[in-house]
């Protein structure tokens, strides 16, 4: 019993990480389409430093500079400034060689470069919005993925069937005579009953199985 509480909890866990990485799928997707019509920056300005993070014509770009290089506040208080705005849309990737003149130039929309000086400090990274939407949609892909394969054993064991291999197990009940699987019949009980569904199946139990 112990082993399903904790599996439900852990699941519960994972549903919720994968319908957050959704979130972040969609709204990643909204930027990536709004980017080609104008770039979206967001600034924050320190006494100690300016971050501003960017997304313009399907690349993101954050870009933070340190003591010398803009990061004064206005206001003097070292207090953090935030500001957003909508601007024309421009090429990121052309912004590395302003700032990282002796850096390689981005590659395939990626560029990573970091300048640590006695005066100041600047560093940068460019990803191409479609690896960060193809990222953040790994998770609820593999969340889709895990709840059909749960689904389809749950319905072998109501079926009477192996919940490894699929085998057609009405004729012993709780034994798969396939693979040799020991498992709760249908109408066993739930815990019993979810916990083998939940069991992945070794590769040498796939044989004969019955079709999703």
């Amino acid at each position: 019993m112990a082993g399903i509480v904790l599996w439900r909890f852990g699941r519960i866990f994972f549903l919720f990480l994968a319908g957050v990485s959704l979130l972040l799928c969609v709204a990643a997707a909204g930027l990536w389409v709004r980017s080609y019509a104008a770039a979206q920056n967001v600034y924050r300005r320190s006494a100690q430093s300016t971050l501003i993070a960017a997304v313009s014509r399907g690349e993101c770009g954050v870009l933070i500079l340190g003591d010398g290089e803009g990061g004064l506040n206005s206001t003097g208080d070292g207090a953090a400034d935030w500001e957003w705005s909508r601007e024309p849309s421009s090429d990121l990737l052309e912004v590395p060689a302003g700032y990282f003149p002796e850096a390689p130039p981005p590659v395939a929309g990626f560029f990573f470069s970091r300048v640590v000086g006695s005066v100041d400090s600047r560093m940068m990274i460019l990803l191409p919005m479609g690896f960060v939407v193809t990222l953040t949609a790994l998770l609820p892909l593999s969340a889709a993925v895990s709840i059909r394969r749960l689904r389809a054993k749950r319905r072998r064991l109501s079926a009477g069937c192996c919940p490894g291999c699929g085998y057609d197990c009405r004729a012993t009940p709780g034994r798969c005579s396939e693979c040799g699987r020991v498992f709760a019949a249908a109408g066993a009980g739930g815990a019993a009953a979810e916990l083998q569904a939940r069991t992945p199946a070794p590769p040498s139990e796939r044989q004969n199985a019955v079709p999703d």
